[in-house]
């Protein structure tokens, strides 16, 4: 489907007569060159009405010609017949052919072979280069921006490539071209085209678009290790699949998994082809065009990849090698051939950039490519049947990437009203030259560069432009008849027409006379925006849907233009060569123009989105505005004209009504929060403040709160008008009217949004109402709701410290002091959050760390000193804070200021332990928190949570006052075992732990504190002086080693020979002796048990220990026959056949 919009005009035109062209070609800039049968070229200047400037000669006649702006020559080739009739055709390159000849005459080189005489310096002689073809050439192309040359001799294409010498005497630069390399194709091509190393070829059956990569001279050697490992794995796959080809294959199967035809079929049988048939016999009976109906999904061809194959040969340099990427293969369909369709045109558009470099990092770009192949973001291939146009979207950068399945997109289907002859592709437009005239389409190569370009980047508005699925348009139908030629410079789009019916419509032909050149300047991509722009607003009023894709095809036109680079021509500092260069528009005026243009059409479209009426097209709105440079307050001024002068943008219903302020409002809020960091950077003026209050209390008051929160000139300029705006929402909200004003705040704020609370209590406290603002606080009844509120506007908590260096530091507000004096908990998770996600934090000047934070709460809070101000709960919210994070703390996270973390945290417990306001009672059925980690068990048995009173009745000594304390800091304790307990955490907090006990040693729980910062052996030796009967639980979770195993057993064995026989205090621990032992004895091994028996092996004769290993003896026979009894019934179980 076509739609049909005239909105492309040609600037002018002008109309000159031409004798005998036998071929033509335009040159940059905006020349047009025109071959005559008198062994020359006609020079024209379509800037000054096509008129000619000058002829420069040629060898022989020429029968093709194309310039090149790399270099600024003109490649050629020309034919000559010897006098036995016979025809030979040479390839030749013309330099320094735009200026007029001085009767200086000719001077010739063979390219690669002789370089120019050192008495050819200071005069732009004209000079020819011919080319040493080896075969017949039948077709040639250049790559604009490498200057490269390709040549096609039957099905093998010669790439020449170009290079800027320096003459070894004379020192002048000079152009050469050396022979490269060669493909053999499959089929001989009509139609070549040579982008960076992208190679394109057509015939009348088929198209193929491939990429040569010249790899590194030194990877050969290990593409071929890999390529014979890769040989010896196909060979066992082919040997495996011939043993395998026995098997059957079912469709069912086919249907079900297709991958089930590897495992049985030969490796070449792929591709496979299942023939029906039912349908094939159905098939016999149709016609060529109902055939062709049924096949033709995206056009009268196939994919050919496996059948179009591609062989390289390099001649210069054979140690290379290269790879070979196929983009596009197509073939017609032999029902297409039998109707006698054919590929008739190909073009291909390559798209550059100059913004920054691709996101995917390529670097396997050919040698012979350009520097400007990092900036190759698109490439546009357009082909065509006798009556219809495909261009297909080719994203180079996926394609250099290797990643096939975003390498090509498309087609976009173009059907012609008549027969098509010849085409010109713009970025923006296609031009067809067809039977009855000059045709003019929008493109879609433009969309799908904007689109590859915007991929991966954090201000990526691709997705607003036109979807690749709208229609084009057909915007311009004009008739010319017998147009033989249509060329395309910059600025201007050249026809080519002869009135004589008998002339050939080839480019050699040699019987034309009465032609005529229609010289047509295109218009600037400002120019069609203002057209199509016109036309669109004829149409915003009647069809809205017309009017939008209007607008966005504009749109689409002016980001191309902005982005895509044009190729000029520029002389080097040094010697004559002309190089080319990229730009934009040819002016700076058009430059601007182009820019303003672009950004009236942002702001148009923002229009068009914010008065939508729903989310997905209001949130359109925001990126449009954001490229037009709009800020808020401008973009209010545009809504609130477009609503008193409806002529800029009428209602779209036949009957207006009110508009809808649900846009604006939505686009508001989404502008708000970039507002809130400080009053430096506030950028919302008073007068614009108070117009966003009005908006919000008529259209948005729900939303009232977010102004509050986003602008500090609200807050700072419009106090008593905020205050009395907010308290009547709150009042409408459902307070009783018969309640005092501070009733209702309070009725209000209880369990309602937490979003108006805050922005209460910043009003109060702007105000000086302290009491007021802890009023508000206090009355929420779920606190954790506040957390969302201050992580939205986490700006407000936080104030900017300059310290030395340059460097910013963050210091708390008196809105964080008053939150950590009433909602503690609330803060610290907020502090935790944005530490651990310092994403979130984007309102800040520098990201929040652990030290930095933990600073910042350690610093005395400034200019708060005033009566009522907030007496910071800072030690709380900082203990609970470091738990948070600490108890969280990602993997990766600095160890530096963990440390300091937790030694600062470390010594809030400690200081908790000799306050008595943190002092309770322990409950045992109480869940206490352990937020680092499970403690060790033999905690429990000690002090102060387990007193063993008969130790203490044993050595008939009185229990410690300490240890029948029952008011403690249980949690605070519990918590500091369980940091020392990390794995992770608790090695910073040993050193403190230890300081702290030296200075109050007899502090509750000091004995299991002390135990888990002293090495193992110093555990055994303190728990077998205070506690032994938690030796053997202590040691069994804490020893790692056979050798603490050893000291155990020797520290125990040493107390107990110590003492008197018929001490009571010997037979306990005699006890946990043989405990100990008998744990040993199931342990070890005989070897190791023997190891650590004081003594070692003599140690075995002992009455004490020989019982002990004659016990491990007997474990270990036991666990040995139990070991030979499982594999044997193991071995007797894999012998039986249960079935």
């Amino acid at each position: 489907m076509v739609r049909v919009i005239s909105v492309h005009h040609f600037v002018s035109q002008e109309i000159q007569p031409v004798d005998e062209p036998l071929a033509v070609a335009s040159a940059t800039p905006d020349k047009l060159l025109v071959a005559l049968p008198i062994h020359a070229v006609e020079v024209r200047d379509l800037r000054k009405g096509a008129l000619p400037t000058h002829c420069f000669p040629t060898v022989d006649e020429v029968r093709f010609l194309t310039h090149c702006t790399q270099g600024n020559f003109v490649a050629t080739l020309e034919s000559k017949k010897s006098r036995q009739g016979n025809e030979a055709v040479h390839a030749r390159i013309y330099v320094n052919w735009d200026t007029p000849s001085k009767m200086e005459g000719m001077r010739a080189r063979i390219a690669g072979r002789v370089t120019p005489s050192s008495s050819q310096s200071g005069v732009a002689n004209l000079e020819m280069i011919e080319l040493p073809v080896k075969r017949t050439p039948n077709n040639l192309a250049c790559c604009q921006v490498t200057g490269n040359v390709i040549i096609s001799c039957h099905m093998t294409v010669t790439l020449f490539r170009f290079s800027i010498e320096t003459h070894d005497i004379s020192k002048l630069k000079f152009i050469d071209f050396e022979e490269h390399f060669s493909l053999d194709l499959s089929f001989c091509p009509s139609i070549i085209c040579l982008n960076e190393d992208v190679i394109s070829c057509s015939s009348k059956e088929n198209l193929q678009v491939i990429r040569v990569v010249i790899t590194d001279p030194s990877k050969v050697e290990e593409k071929k290790i890999n390529r014979n490992r890769s040989k010896s794995v196909d060979i066992s796959a082919k040997k495996n699949a011939v043993k395998r080809q026995t098997s059957p294959v079912h469709l069912s199967e086919i249907v079900a998994d297709a991958s089930s035809l590897r495992e049985k079929l030969h490796p070449d049988s792929f591709p496979v082809t299942v023939q029906l048939p039912s349908i094939i016999e159905g098939n016999k009976n149709l016609s060529c065009n109902q055939l062709l109906n049924l096949t033709n999904k995206v056009g009268p061809f196939r994919d050919a990849k496996n059948d179009l194959n591609v062989k390289l040969s390099f001649i210069s340099n054979k140690d290379l090698s290269a790879k070979i990427t196929k983009i596009l293969s197509l073939q017609l369909h032999e029902c297409s051939q039998t109707i006698k369709d054919e590929f008739k045109c190909m073009q291909v558009l390559p798209m550059y950039t100059d913004s920054e470099k691709p996101n995917q990092e390529v670097t396997n770009h050919s040698s012979f490519c350009s520097n400007y192949a990092s900036q190759l973001i698109a490439l546009a291939v357009a082909v065509t049947t006798l009556q219809e146009g495909y261009i297909y979207h080719v994203n180079y950068r996926a394609v250099a990437s290797g990643i096939q399945k975003e390498a090509i997109s498309g087609p976009t289907l173009y059907s012609f009203t008549a027969p098509i002859s010849c085409l010109a592709l713009e970025r923006s437009i296609l031009h067809a030259l067809t039977d009855t005239g000059l045709e003019s389409y929008t493109g879609r190569a433009g969309h799908h560069f904007l689109r590859n370009l915007g991929k991966g980047k954090s201000d990526d508005f691709s997705s607003n432009y036109p979807s690749m699925e709208d229609p084009v348009c057909l915007v311009g139908l004009r008739p010319f008849f017998s147009v033989e030629h249509i060329l395309l410079t910059e600025n201007y789009l050249c026809l080519l027409a002869c009135s004589d019916p008998s002339s050939s419509s080839s480019q050699d032909s040699q019987n034309g006379s009465n032609w005529t050149i229609y010289s047509l300047k295109v218009p600037s991509s400002s120019d069609l925006y203002q057209d199509m722009l016109q036309l669109a607003n004829i149409h915003r009023g009647s069809a809205p849907s017309t009017y939008l894709h209007l607008l966005t095809e504009a749109h689409t036109v002016l980001g191309t233009a902005r982005q895509c680079l044009n190729w000029r021509l520029d002389s080097v500092s040094q010697g004559s060569v002309v190089v080319a260069v990229p730009g934009w528009e040819a002016s700076p005026e058009a430059n601007r123009r182009l820019e303003r243009c672009f950004k009236e059409s942002c702001a148009l479209l923002g229009d068009f989105y914010i008065m939508g009426e729903d989310e997905s097209q209001w949130k359109l709105a925001k990126p449009f505005y954001d490229m037009s440079g709009l800020n808020p307050e401008l973009v209010v001024d545009r809504f609130l004209r477009i609503e008193d002068t409806t002529g800029e943008i009428p209602m779209f219903d036949e009957e207006p009504k009110e508009r809808s302020y649900k846009g604006l409002m939505y686009f508001l809020k989404g502008e708000l929060p970039r507002n809130n960091k400080s009053a430096d950077d506030e950028t919302i003026n008073v007068e614009f403040a108070s117009r966003l209050l009005e908006l919000f209390e008529r259209h948005d008051p729900a939303s009232i709160s977010a102004l509050i929160l986003s602008s500090v000139t609200l807050r700072q300029h419009c106090i008593d008008r905020v205050l009395q705006v907010m308290k009547k929402r709150l009042l409408v909200k459902g307070a009783s009217s018969s309640l005092s004003s501070q009733e209702s705040l309070n009725t209000c704020t209880s369990g309602g949004d937490p979003f108006d609370a805050l922005a209460l209590v910043l009003l109060c406290l702007q105000k000086g109402s302290m009491d007021q603002a802890r009023t508000v606080l206090s009355s929420l009844v779920d606190p954790q709701e506040l957390v969302k509120a201050l992580e939205e506007y986490h700006g407000l908590l936080f104030t900017s410290v300059d310290v030395k260096n340059k460097e910013v530091a963050l210091g708390f507000t008196e809105l964080s002091l008053l939150i950590a004096e009433i909602l503690p908990e609330s803060l610290a998770s907020v502090l935790t959050n944005l530490t651990l996600n310092p994403a979130l934090a984007h309102q800040l000047p520098t990201k929040p760390t652990l030290i930095g934070l933990t600073r910042a709460f350690l610093m005395t809070p400034c200019g708060y000193s005033h009566p009522g101000a907030p007496s910071a709960n800072a030690t709380k919210v900082l203990r609970i804070y470091l738990e948070s994070f600490l108890s969280e703390l990602p993997n990766n996270y600095p160890s530096v200021e963990v440390s300091e973390g937790t030694c600062i945290l470390t010594r809030s417990y400690l200081a908790c332990l000799i306050d008595k306001n943190f002092h309770k009672k322990f409950e045992a059925s109480e869940d206490y928190e352990e937020p680092f980690g499970k403690r060790f068990d033999y905690l429990e048995m000690l002090p102060p949570f387990h007193v063993d009173k008969s130790w203490y009745a044993l050595q008939q000594v009185p229990v410690p006052l300490e240890l029948e304390e029952k008011q403690l800091a249980y949690d605070m304790l519990i918590k500091l075992q369980s940091l020392l307990c990390s794995t992770r955490l608790g090695q910073n907090s040993c050193f403190e732990v230890l300081q702290f006990l030296q200075s109050h040693p007899h502090v509750t729980g000091a004995l299991s504190l002390k135990t888990l910062c002293v090495s193992p052996k110093e555990t055994v030796t303190l728990l077998i002086e205070h506690s032994p009967n938690c030796l053997l639980a202590f040691a069994k979770e804490r020893f790692s080693q056979d050798n603490e195993w050893k000291y155990l057993v020797s520290s125990l064995h040493k107390k107990v020979e110590q003492m008197n026989s018929d001490s009571a205090v010997r037979f306990l621990y005699s006890k946990i002796f043989t405990d100990a032992l008998n744990h040993l004895v199931h342990l070890m091994s005989v070897e190791e048990f023997i190891r650590i028996l004081p003594g070692g092996e003599m140690a075995c004769e002992s009455p004490v220990f020989k019982p002990f290993v004659k016990a491990c003896e007997n474990v270990q026979s036991a666990n040995y026959l139990k070991s030979l009894i499982m594999e044997t019934g193991d071995a007797l179980l894999t012998t039986l056949d249960l079935n």
